[in-house]
């Protein structure tokens, strides 16, 4: 009687442990925001300017311009980092071409507030 209880305990832990990891995991894979969704091969890691500097400085990124979605976003090739523009007009001519970016980067919204935008050497 003894094993068929702790069995039936071991069985109810387990069975309730599968759910939570499958309800977990199922959580994990859904993408953070619709960036992820569209374009696989995005780092999830933070970003980082260029030069590290602090945000209320300007900076400079390189990429190129993509759609993703309704928007355009800039895509570091080297380092798979996906930054949002807040100037929509401004990027969209570039879209497909590669582009050096000026601008301060929101670390908390991953978003450059663009000074200026131009085609790379």
């Amino acid at each position: 009687m003894f094993t068929k209880v702790n069995s039936r305990v071991f069985l109810a832990i387990l069975s309730l442990g599968v759910a939570l990891f499958s309800a977990n995991m199922s959580v994990i894979a859904q993408p953070a925001d619709h960036l992820a969704a569209t374009t696989c091969w995005l780092s999830a890691e933070q970003p980082k300017a260029d030069n590290g500097s602090t945000p209320s400085e300007a900076d400079t990124f390189t990429g190129k311009i993509v759609k993703s979605g309704d928007m355009v976003v800039l895509v570091d090739t080297s380092s798979r980092t996906t930054y949002q523009l807040d100037d929509q007009d401004k990027a969209q001519p570039f879209v497909g071409k590669n582009v050096k970016v000026t601008g301060t980067l929101d670390v908390a919204t991953n978003v450059i507030h663009i000074t200026e935008i131009e085609p790379a050497a």
